[in-house]
């Protein structure tokens, strides 16, 4: 946990000191409901998960708005084959971040916005063993498998149905501080589709 606060809290530094102008207050924040699906490594893994996030947006000019994102989610893991038994790795996920939020149309309501952002993430895995020899003294559970922290980049679409509710698609590419992994291949990547509410 001491080791993802740096970067989470310089991510929010960052956003907070990009922002030019507010939003009128009746749409500087709201709610996103999506469902993740897991790519590249993460596909190996887990299965589709969720996130639930807290949007703040800030208005950086006509054609450009800015949007402090703050998630958190959850992966189920997939059973793997480990003689003589199963394990399964599930992981539950924090995010911040910063998205440019870029208008592709005459208008945003309703309309098009295409998203980039940057930002981390941090998430806790945690690994459950059953033993096929039926003892269940064999069987486990290690809350503390794994915590890790991730740089992400994020790239996707908003679909404005009207000024307080549209479609986000997006995909979140991570990668690994100290290590030689890039981009596609981190073990958090997915792609997340769902609904963003503003209010």
């Amino acid at each position: 946990m001491r080791k993802a606060l740096p970067v989470l809290f310089l991510s929010a530094a960052c956003a907070l000191s990009a922002q030019s102008q507010e939003q009128p207050a009746s749409h500087r924040f709201g709610l996103n409901l999506q469902m993740m699906f897991p790519t590249d490594t993460a596909g190996k893994l887990y299965k589709a998960g969720y996130n639930i996030g807290i949007p703040f947006y800030f208005r950086q000019g006509e054609e450009v708005e800015g949007r402090l994102r703050i998630e958190i989610g959850h992966f189920e893991g997939k059973s793997r084959s480990d003689y003589p038994g199963v394990e399964v790795i599930s992981a539950d996920t924090r995010f911040i971040g910063y998205d440019w939020l870029v208008r592709m149309g005459p208008s945003r309501a309703p309309g098009v916005d295409f998203l980039i952002g940057i930002g981390g993430a941090h998430w806790y895995q945690s690994r459950t063993y059953t033993s096929s020899v039926g003892t269940p003294a064999s069987n486990y559970t290690d809350e503390g498998y794994g915590d890790k922290i991730a740089f992400v980049l994020s790239v996707g679409f908003i679909f404005h149905i009207n000024s307080r509710v549209g479609i986000e698609a997006k995909q979140m590419l991570t990668s690994l501080p100290n290590s030689q992994r890039d981009f596609h291949d981190a073990d958090l990547s997915h792609t997340s589709v769902g609904v963003a509410f503003r209010f």
